[in-house]
């Protein structure tokens, strides 16, 4: 797959254990979702990876808004989640 950011997709993909240690190999299908298909292929590794690890979870019962904007609000509680379940 060829990305924006060749180096971390390589590192990603290689199973470096920077990336392993967060899970980076959990993922979920996001199929129900009824916007899926407006993830872009670069982003659809890491939105399957957050959303399998519950930091991205909807936007409402059957969408992810991967088009829309997220508010300050949006953004910290990715980044507790993240904190709280990965940072120990």
């Amino acid at each position: 797959m060829k990305t924006e950011y060749p180096g971390v997709w390589t590192i990603y993909k290689s199973g470096h254990p920077s990336y392993m240690k967060f899970g980076a190999f959990i993922t979920v299908d996001l199929s129900s979702f009824t916007d899926a298909s407006d993830i872009s292929a670069w982003a659809e590794p890491a939105m399957k990876w957050a959303n399998a690890a519950g930091l991205i979870t909807r936007r409402t019962a059957t969408t992810l808004a991967p088009e829309g904007s997220a508010s300050r609000a949006e953004v910290a509680t990715i980044l507790i989640r993240f904190i709280e379940g990965f940072v120990k």
